[in-house]
């Protein structure tokens, strides 16, 4: 925490110094004394943050409920024995560690919908939990995909991104399926991405999308799947075909691939983008949706370019 708030102070400082020499003396005054209340401010945030440091047992006292819960569950379930890898509870912080109690009963519905019995895995960690469990071959993802859809729909309206794997492995009976239920999303950070090489217009995504780009030679191999595709004028197109019938059409495109319960898909970007700090691109946002026409999308920002900001939790929540 203490890094992080140093470097929001210091990239306030940096402003306010930018503004100091432009300014005239009457205001320079006005400005040194915002210097002085962000020096008490930031003297105040750090001597909050070591009081919540001394809770430290708290952590623990949280996480040996988690474990006690899951496991009161499994054995209920009648789902074997379940194994548990934590990451260091002292390092994560209490906003994090909310996301992970908020989560986590979530994790064990499905679970049960999918009729885990063996082999029950928990890795958890601050970005995302991880659960996984032997599943029957017979399993039709076609029978619970209407559980699934419910249950991604409720991670969407709380910002997490419900994914899936499933691992076949000879040695093994019985095939695992992978639940991840990640919630790294950080608000005040943003995924941009330039539209075209100019620079003219940007596409604003959630910061975890980062975490969900594939290779071209991946993407195709893929079969017939819902993709939606943005292009350089901030078109918005949603398709469901092969990836292979838009290999010549998309060379240089950025793809974003997520295996949702539900259903497969794909975004697919103009460009590789980068990670900024959400408020040097959020002000005066507006918000895109995939049906809006291209005039509701774009807008002009401060820097003069167009910029939209796709609100992916907030669109498939509607």
């Amino acid at each position: 925490m203490g890094r992080e708030l140093d470097n929001f102070y210091n990239k306030g400082l940096d402003v306010l110094g930018d503004l100091y020499q432009t300014s005239s003396s009457e205001t320079r005054s006005q400005l040194e004394q915002l210097y002085y209340q962000m020096g008490l401010l930031k003297n105040q945030a750090e001597i909050e943050s070591e009081k919540i440091e001394q809770f430290q047992n708290i952590k623990f006292l949280l996480q040996e409920q988690l474990e006690y819960s899951l496991k009161l569950f499994v054995r209920r379930n009648k789902m074997g024995i379940v194994k548990t890898n934590w990451t260091d509870i002292s390092k994560v912080s209490f906003s994090k560690l909310n996301r992970i109690v908020e989560v986590m009963p979530f994790s064990y519905f499905a679970l049960k919908f999918f009729n885990i019995k063996r082999k029950v895995n928990y890795i958890i960690d601050e970005n995302a939990i991880v659960a996984s469990g032997e599943i029957d071959d017979l399993v039709d993802l076609d029978k619970v995909r209407s559980q699934a859809y419910a249950l991604t729909k409720s991670m969407f309206a709380r910002k997490v991104i419900l994914t899936y794997e499933i691992d076949e492995n000879e040695i093994e009976e019985k095939p695992t399926l992978r639940l991840i239920f990640d919630y790294s999303n950080h608000e005040d950070y943003t995924y941009a991405v330039k539209v075209d090489e100019k620079g003219s217009g940007t596409l604003g995504l959630p910061s975890n999308f980062k975490s969900y780009r594939i290779t071209r030679d991946k993407f195709n191999k893929m079969d017939k799947h819902h993709i939606v595709i943005v292009t350089k004028d901030f078109q918005v197109k949603k398709v469901l075909t092969s990836p292979e019938k838009l290999r010549a059409k998309l060379p240089k495109s950025e793809i974003i691939h997520f295996p949702f319960l539900f259903r497969p898909l794909s975004l697919i970007i103009p460009r590789e983008g980068e990670i900024l700090y959400s408020p040097q691109i959020m002000d005066n946002i507006s918000t895109g949706c995939m049906d809006a026409p291209k005039q509701e999308l774009a807008f002009q920002n401060k820097t003069s370019n167009n910029f939209i900001y796709f609100d992916f939790f907030s669109l498939f929540t509607e």
